[in-house]
């Protein structure tokens, strides 16, 4: 919306925004790009609109470099809280028929998994898991098996036409793997869907319409989502639905790679590497963690901190 403001809004719009009647709403604001030119739109709606307010949900990193782009230092901050026992058991209730909610609560409360239900991102990954498996489901505080089970989840949940099957074939899942680790690697969050394609297209072998069809098999399967950007022009951009699952993807294309990839640079980057490092922990057979946590710790200076993050 911020670009229709800088072209202009209709009379009654900008009377809104001048009076400060008007909000505006930025969900994900450190996950748009480009960063700098989002940063500069935002500035210059508060020259011209001093009274609207800005209300953003992104994570506390992204603040820093936003509030300078405004000259300011004034914020009102609301963290994401946790959730209480009750909260969480109406929750549970409210997503499942009566008896499989008491079910998966029971497992919750038996395996004392409670402080990792209290995350409402984690507790919804529990309860979608759980719908469609039932008992079987993998309720435990391993991140990585929850993420993979949830995206399973995803997956099958897909319609069963031609639409979900380039993903479900080994090179889609693969090249969205290597997709999403160069995008982790990189600091992005979001690419446009031309130059999306084009990479696909060139990670499936030069095959540009394998590309095409193994992106929109992600949207379908809702691990993809479409983001247009206005503030910086009208741009279609391609993106995780969720951050974690952009973590969960490159941590596979670090499992399909591990002997190649420069596990150094990742534990050198505290803010987008270690994530898949967690979660790719989590994800390997027992028997393979002990080799890839030695390189890990040969990476780090600082192993202790490593331990600490990460669980065996």
């Amino acid at each position: 919306c911020l670009g229709i403001v800088s072209r202009g809004l209709g009379r009654r719009g900008r009377a809104y925004l001048q009076h400060g009647a008007m909000a505006l709403l930025l969900d994900n604001l450190d996950e748009v790009v480009p960063r700098g030119a989002v940063a500069q739109a935002l500035a210059k709606v508060t020259r011209l609109f001093p009274e609207t307010k800005i209300v953003a949900a992104c994570r506390r990193s992204a603040l820093p470099p936003f509030l300078d782009s405004l000259g300011t230092s004034e914020l009102n901050v609301a963290e994401l809280a946790l959730l209480e026992g009750e909260q969480m058991r109406l929750l549970v209730e409210s997503h499942l028929e009566l008896e499989a909610a008491r079910a998966l609560w029971e497992r919750i409360t038996a395996r004392g998994l409670l402080e990792v239900a209290s995350n409402p991102f984690a507790l919804w990954r529990l309860v979608s898991v759980w719908e469609q498996q039932g008992e079987a489901a993998e309720v435990s505080d391993n991140r990585g098996q929850i993420m993979s089970a949830y995206v399973r989840c995803l997956l099958a949940r897909a319609p069963n036409g031609a639409d979900a099957a380039p993903l479900r074939a080994a090179r889609g899942r693969q090249a969205l793997a290597a997709w999403a680790f160069t995008m982790t690697r990189s600091h992005l969050t979001a690419r446009p869907r031309e130059e999306a394609v084009a990479e696909f297209t060139a990670l499936l072998g030069g095959r540009r319409e394998e590309g095409r069809l193994s992106l929109e098999s992600a949207v379908v399967c809702k691990v993809l989502t479409y983001a247009a950007c206005s503030l910086v022009g009208p741009t279609l951009y391609l993106r995780f639905d969720r951050r974690e699952l952009q973590d969960l993807f490159a941590a596979e294309h670090l499992a399909q790679g591990r002997g190649e990839v420069d596990v150094g640079a990742l534990v050198k980057d505290a803010e987008w590497g270690w994530e898949p490092i967690i979660l790719l922990t989590g994800i390997l057979p027992p028997s393979e963690r002990l080799e890839w946590m030695s390189r890990v710790l040969a990476s780090t200076e600082d192993p202790v901190l490593l331990l600490s993050l990460i669980h065996i």
